[in-house]
């Protein structure tokens, strides 16, 4: 069995090889550069869930999702698209996650 921080690891450097980096990991949420999508490790032995930025070109998603599949595959790791997110600013700065679109439960 896997724990959810190997997973993490695998998943930093894999994404890493594909040219982007993990640059914030709340609770099971990762965030990488160009805010273009984030990961959620929420099982170990679950599939990744991943989402897309709302913002982020539609027609670049699926060719995305298949790069960033082959990235984690050496590594064991199995990706799910899971829905879309909007990242804001709230009160005080603070930052606020909406997820829409839930593809699995």
């Amino acid at each position: 069995m896997k724990s959810r921080d190997e997973i993490v690891e695998k998943v930093e450097n894999s994404v890493w090889s594909a040219g982007y980096h993990l640059t914030h990991a709340h609770e099971d949420l990762l965030l990488f550069t160009h805010n273009h999508f984030l990961f959620q490790v929420s099982d170990p032995d679950a599939p990744v869930r991943v989402y897309f930025n709302r913002e982020f070109d539609e027609a670049k998603r699926s060719p995305l999702l298949s790069k960033l599949s082959e990235a984690v595959k050496s590594e064991g790791i199995e990706l799910l698209r899971a829905g879309t997110y909007e990242l804001s600013t709230g009160e005080g700065e603070e930052l606020q996650l909406r997820f829409y679109e839930p593809m699995v439960s």
